[in-house]
């Protein structure tokens, strides 16, 4: 399997390893489920979807963190 994350390619070859859900591959990386807005094949992905949402081979997703300021 072939995830692309912010032009980064992350390959697992068992499928024991594969993340099954958007919210496992974040977790898995780092991202807070959250604090951060997901594109998944340019379609933005609700936060209380993530853990539903299936990942597949190819998928590309665009992962942008809120940062805040004052």
């Amino acid at each position: 399997m072939k995830i692309r994350a912010n032009n980064k390619d992350y390959h697992y070859n068992n499928s024991n390893d594969e993340p099954k859900t958007l919210a496992e591959f974040l977790q898995r990386n780092g991202f807070e489920c959250n604090k951060v807005l997901v594109a998944l094949n340019d379609n933005i992905v609700k936060i209380c979807d993530l853990e539903s949402t299936p990942i597949k081979d190819n998928d590309v997703l665009d992962i942008m963190n809120f940062v805040g300021g004052g």
